[in-house]
C-alpha cells in the first residue's frame, strides 16, 4: 500500500477520532481506513489507536507519529510545488566552469537566468581544472574540448572559435613577421596546459599543416595565457570571445588569419539525467537556447 495515503488517512483519523468518520470525509470505505492503519502499524511495528466499541483515542506512540506525518506531508507537498509549478522555481544551483569563460560569458547568461527565476541562487565557482562533479556537488560544469569522460553526460551547446594572436612588441623582437605555418614553429608559443597537446593542426582549404608548439610558458588558465601574450612573451592560440577586445583595439594582431584553426565544443556536462531538480533542467534548457546567440 502507499505510505504517503496511508499518513493521511492516519491524520484523518486522529483528527476525526473515529474511523467512519474519517471514511467520510475522504470518500473511501470504512473498511479501507482500517486496512491503511493496520499497514502503518505493521509497518511501524507499534499500535497507534486505542480501539473500543464506542471510540477511538491515540496510543502515545500514535501522538508523536501525528507531528512526524505532518512535516512528511508538508514536504511532500513543497515537492510537487517544484514538479507543477517550473514557472516559479526555487532552490540552488551549483555551477563550474574556467575563469576566462565565467568573467567573458558565462555571468551574464547567468544573470539573464535569474531575472527569470529571483527565487534560485547560483553558486558560481571558478576553476581551470576540471572539478570533481560528484564529490564537490556540482550540478553543471560548462566544459572546454572535443572529448568528454566516459562516466559523465555531456550536450554540446556551441563551439568555441580561436585565433593565434601576439603582440607587435613581440614581432618587433623576432625581426620577421610569420607568413607561412613553417615559420610558426621559430616562434615561442604560449601553451594551454589542460590539452596537453605539442602540435598544431591547422588548414587553409584542402591544405593541412601541422606546427610543432615549442614554448617556455605553460598555463592551466587561459587568463593567464593572455595576459603572457599581453606581456610581449610569444604567440598563443586564445578563444575569440577574449581577444576580440584586443584585435578591435589593435593590441594584438593575428597571425596567418587565411589559415584556420581547429574549433573547440561546448558543453554542459552533469553526471545523471535521472530526479533532475526542476531549477537544474530549466538552466540546461535555458543555456541551448541563448548560447548560440552569442560569438564564441
Amino acid at each position: 500500500m502507499d505510505r504517503i495515503e496511508a499518513m493521511k488517512v492516519f491524520l484523518q483519523v486522529a483528527h476525526t477520532g473515529s474511523f467512519t468518520d474519517a471514511a467520510q470525509g475522504l470518500d473511501i470505505s470504512t473498511a479501507k481506513v482500517s486496512r491503511y492503519i493496520s499497514f502503518l502499524e505493521d509497518w511501524l511495528k507499534v499500535r497507534l489507536f486505542n480501539r473500543t466499541t464506542r471510540n477511538v483515542s491515540l496510543t502515545s506512540a500514535g501522538e508523536q507519529l501525528v507531528q512526524q506525518c505532518q512535516q512528511i506531508l508538508e514536504l511532500v507537498d513543497k515537492m510537487q510545488e517544484l514538479k507543477d509549478e517550473p514557472n516559479h522555481l526555487s532552490g540552488t544551483i551549483r555551477i563550474t566552469t574556467s575563469v576566462s569563460f565565467a568573467i567573458a560569458q558565462l555571468n551574464n547568461l547567468l544573470a539573464q537566468f535569474q531575472k527569470l527565476h529571483p527565487q534560485v541562487n547560483i553558486h558560481l565557482l571558478v576553476a581551470d581544472s576540471n572539478t570533481d562533479l560528484i564529490n564537490d556537488r556540482i550540478d553543471l560544469a560548462i566544459r572546454f574540448g572535443n572529448t568528454i569522460e566516459d562516466s559523465l553526460i555531456a550536450r554540446q551547446i556551441s563551439t568555441c572559435e580561436s585565433k593565434l594572436v601576439t603582440t607587435e612588441k613581440y614581432i618587433k623582437s623576432l625581426g620577421f613577421t610569420p607568413t607561412t605555418p613553417e615559420e610558426l614553429e621559430r616562434l615561442n608559443f604560449i601553451t594551454y596546459a589542460q590539452f596537453d597537446k605539442k602540435d598544431l593542426l591547422i588548414s587553409k582549404g584542402e591544405i593541412t599543416k601541422l606546427v610543432k608548439m615549442q614554448g617556455s610558458f605553460v598555463s592551466n588558465d587561459v587568463t593567464n595565457m593572455f595576459l603572457a601574450v599581453q606581456n610581449g612573451l610569444g604567440v598563443a592560440m586564445l578563444p575569440n570571445y577574449l581577444i576580440e577586445s584586443e584585435l578591435n583595439k589593435g593590441k594584438f594582431i593575428e597571425l596567418l588569419p587565411d589559415w584556420e584553426l581547429p574549433t573547440i565544443g561546448i558543453h554542459i556536462v552533469y553526471t545523471s539525467r535521472q530526479y533532475m531538480p526542476a531549477n537544474v533542467r530549466a538552466l540546461i534548457d535555458f543555456l541551448v537556447k541563448e548560447a548560440p546567440k552569442y560569438k564564441w
